[in-house]
């Protein structure tokens, strides 16, 4: 019975291993410390923010990953023909014509996720 019960623990371990699968690679893409306004913000405004914009399989990976169905409407609300985007908080990816790309602000003070595009 005293070996029972540590092999039944390892085996129901052993079987949460096989269903979690964790992803990992090179990133590439760029950075950028920003202010809350992230196109001309004002000379008195403070950097607040980093900006990460990924790209290629990092990317594709983060889509793909991403819960929820994508959508064809662009950050402005127009249809996109080929646009397939997903958002979740300040999270934003999207794939267009096999290009994947994500974007994400997190603000240094507290580590909270914004937005890290500018919509136009």
């Amino acid at each position: 019975m005293r070996m029972i019960l540590p092999l039944a623990l390892v085996a129901v371990l052993a079987g949460f291993g096989r269903h979690a699968q964790q992803l990992e690679g090179e990133l590439r893409g760029h950075w950028m410390l920003s202010a809350t306004t992230l196109i001309d913000p004002g000379p008195q405004e403070p950097i607040d923010r980093v900006l990460l914009s990924l790209t290629s399989d990092g990317a594709k990976a983060i889509f793909d990953a991403m819960p929820g169905r994508a959508t064809d409407i662009d950050c402005s609300g127009a249809r996109v023909a080929g646009l397939r985007r997903k958002v979740a908080g300040g999270l934003e990816c999207s794939v267009q014509q096999a290009e994947y790309h994500c974007d994400v602000g997190i603000v240094l003070r507290d580590g909270k996720t914004v937005p890290g595009y500018a919509c136009d």
